[in-house]
């Protein structure tokens, strides 16, 4: 059995062989064996579970996830989203691991999402030291990813507590009944026990974390083929579009149609450049 533990202050980034972007649309199991290259991996939406050695990895917006070169694994989208993988190789200090899954925090997970979108741009246009700036990015995420995860380091066995929790928050975020009551009784833990766990992990209130999923969406629909401004606040859980319009713009500093229109007019500007 290899260490599950990993000290990435001494990594060492020889090459990035390839930075790619996934969709994958089923859920059948895929077997990979002697996997070529060590590899970084962050699902920017939906999610995708691995097995190796009998243990389970999500990997998720959440949850970055390394795994190691000559590792055999399986691996099945379980909820259809884009991933970005970066293939890379690493003298790792003689540190022996299969899968290392790095625990983000709210605070910076939009941000190292943001990191790896940039750095797919970049490594797919080929521009003039492209490879470079994809090194100094990878060195950034770590940095970033590291940080989260000693703010927020939490026995496995807590976060496992409140997993029903944010799975179903994840995948039913339109449900406008979600309460810290409804979100406990999946766990079947107290209500003032789970507020507890889910702040010690992810340095937020439950329900702020999940109007951030709500807004996260909203966001996305906002730039989409969606014109209704009632339907997506429909979409994403709120009782109406007046507390909808109200809470985004509280949160985002602009109205959801304001942000529309500068999404889509940063869109077509760049299309004509």
């Amino acid at each position: 059995m290899k260490k599950n533990n990993l000290d990435l202050s001494n990594l060492v980034l020889y090459k990035i062989l390839a930075v790619n972007t996934i969709n994958k649309a089923n859920n059948q199991v895929v077997i990979r064996k002697g996997r070529f290259t060590y590899a970084l991996a962050l699902k920017i939406e939906g999610s995708t579970i691995y097995k190796c050695n009998n243990k389970e990895y999500i990997s998720d917006c959440h949850t970055l996830l390394i795994i190691s070169k000559n590792t055999n694994y399986t691996w099945y989208c379980e909820k259809l989203g884009k991933c970005i993988m970066i293939e890379f190789d690493a003298d790792f200090d003689n540190q022996l691991f299969d899968f290392y899954p790095i625990q983000l925090n709210i605070q910076n997970e939009q941000e190292i999402a943001k990191l790896f979108t940039i750095m797919a741009n970049i490594w797919n246009s080929k521009k003039k030291n492209y490879i470079l700036k994809c090194k100094s990015l990878f060195y950034e995420i770590i940095s970033k990813a590291m940080t989260s995860f000693e703010d927020i380091y939490v026995p496995k066995y807590m976060i496992k507590s409140i997993e029903p929790a944010m799975k179903y928050m994840l995948n039913n975020y339109d449900d406008i009944d979600i309460s810290n009551e409804s979100l406990a009784k999946l766990c079947s833990i107290s209500v003032v026990y789970f507020r507890k766990l889910f702040y010690k992990i992810y340095k937020v209130a439950p329900i702020k974390y999940l109007k951030k999923i709500r807004l996260d969406k909203a966001k996305e629909l906002l730039i989409g083929d969606l014109s209704s401004i009632s339907d997506i606040a429909t979409l994403v859980g709120f009782s109406s579009v007046y507390t909808f319009s109200k809470t985004f713009k509280k949160e985002i500093g602009v109205a959801p149609t304001e942000y529309a229109k500068t999404i889509n007019l940063e869109k077509v500007k760049s299309s004509t450049n």
